[in-house]
């Protein structure tokens, strides 16, 4: 029954559109850090909260931290969102591109800032309460310890404990295992990197089939599954193997370029534009 449920349950549901400010861009990433809130971040670099107990739906403007690093001509917006398991921090991409912002959580003043990539940074995690990962567009991934930082302290700068080029192209995409311990990370050459948590080594390498604009990677680990999508298709990998189980490719010529997956359970969400698919 549990089952059924699941897989009726996308033709159930029933949308409720949350309008924004008149200035605010596309949405690259959101995160639910509690029921009641979600966070987004923009494509012109604007982080909000979204309040969904109310309607309609209201939101506030984060503000980002300012760094003394310059900025660059050009600015990819805000790709990146993750939350500590105790709820506590949040990161984020920042004002500098290839720097991530940590916020203190629930009040959302800006503690840290990562600063470390050379080029635009697409992508972070958190492995336990106090270590971020982070990959960028000049290959290389990164740990950070967050540890001991506190908001009274104003905004503090911290390099990466390690920093790693283990990819031949850019690092797109990560997710993280919390459960097996260990991490893995997509490069637009076309591979999946697995990399063991404590000793930050690359331990595998797959290849991934047909890797036209590699975009994102998600995981689910109830079921062992990882889902990579591209411009023209999703590919699907057994976690403990890391081999290649199934590839979906497009399903009507308004496919469009995948922007995110996401997983619940037994089903992968995977929005393309303007149209959602499970």
């Amino acid at each position: 029954m549990s089952r059924l449920c699941l897989e009726s349950l996308p033709r159930c549901l029933n949308e409720k559109v949350c309008q924004g400010l008149q200035d605010l861009d596309k949405i690259f990433a959101s995160l639910w850090f509690n029921p009641n809130y979600v966070v987004t971040g923009t494509k012109n670099n604007k982080l909000l909260v979204w309040d969904v107990t109310r309607y309609p739906y209201c939101h506030r403007t984060i503000e980002l931290p300012k760094t003394p690093t310059p900025l660059p001509p050009s600015n990819c917006g805000i790709h990146s969102l993750a939350v500590n398991p105790s709820e506590t921090y949040l990161a984020s991409g920042s004002d500098n591109p290839s720097e991530i912002a940590l916020f203190e959580l629930p009040t959302f003043k800006p503690v840290v800032v990562l600063t470390g990539h050379e080029d635009w940074s697409f992508c972070c995690s958190f492995v336990g309460e106090d270590r971020v990962i982070s990959g960028s567009r000049d290959r290389t991934v990164c740990l950070w310890s967050v540890a001991r930082v506190s908001s009274n302290e104003g905004t503090t700068l911290r390099e990466p404990l390690i920093t790693k080029v283990e990819h031949q192209g850019k690092v797109r995409a990560l997710v993280v295992a919390h459960k097996r311990k260990y991490f893995s990370t997509l490069g637009v050459e076309g591979t999946i990197k697995y990399w063991d948590q404590e000793r930050f080594e690359v331990t595998n390498t797959v290849p991934v089939p047909e890797t036209p604009e590699l975009v994102c990677m998600a995981l689910n680990e109830d079921i062992g599954l990882s889902a990579v999508g591209s411009q023209t298709l999703v590919s699907f990998f057994d976690e403990k193997s890391g081999t290649n189980t199934f590839v979906q490719k497009s399903i009507n010529d308004d496919w469009g370029n995948l922007l995110m997956i996401q997983t619940a359970r037994q089903m992968f969400l995977l929005s393309r534009g303007p149209v959602a698919y499970f």
